[in-house]
């Protein structure tokens, strides 16, 4: 018998057979995932705009058919911080065009309120759209 890394609920099998999901059950399934993408989060590769997550994916320039958007990012982005170690640092309030940043955005999905927490930071909006562009690269 396996248990639950989250609940201690003890499981037959696990929900996933291999990967970050393979030691939870399938009601702390959403917990584990939306921990992974807080994880995330930290590193710059997650913008959350509206209540919604979305995922830098530098490998694929084609989501979201390929349309390039424009967003801002708000102070407590990783990559507006002026001091960040991290190779895509922005300068302050600088707009970000996902052409540019050598990738797209793909959704993740609404977030659910018992994942935010204000007190924390913990998965707030951290960008917000600043114009929705063509499918033509701009500069």
């Amino acid at each position: 018998m396996i248990k639950c890394a989250i609940c201690g609920r003890e499981l037959k099998q696990p929900c996933h057979s291999k990967g970050p999901f393979e030691d939870v059950c399938p009601k702390c399934f959403s917990q584990r995932f939306w921990d992974l993408a807080e994880d995330e989060n930290l590193k710059g590769t997650k913008f959350i705009i509206d209540g919604t997550c979305y995922a830098h994916d530098s490998n694929d320039p084609h989501g979201f058919g390929g349309r390039i958007f424009l967003v801002q990012l708000l102070p407590n982005h990783p990559l507006y911080l002026s001091n960040s170690k991290h190779p895509n640092t922005l300068e302050e309030g600088r707009t970000l065009n996902t052409w540019e940043f050598k990738g797209t955005l793909w959704s993740n999905g609404p977030i659910p309120e018992s994942q935010r927490n204000k007190e924390t930071g913990r998965l707030m909006d951290n960008a917000i759209w600043f114009k929705e562009q063509t499918n033509e690269q701009t500069n």
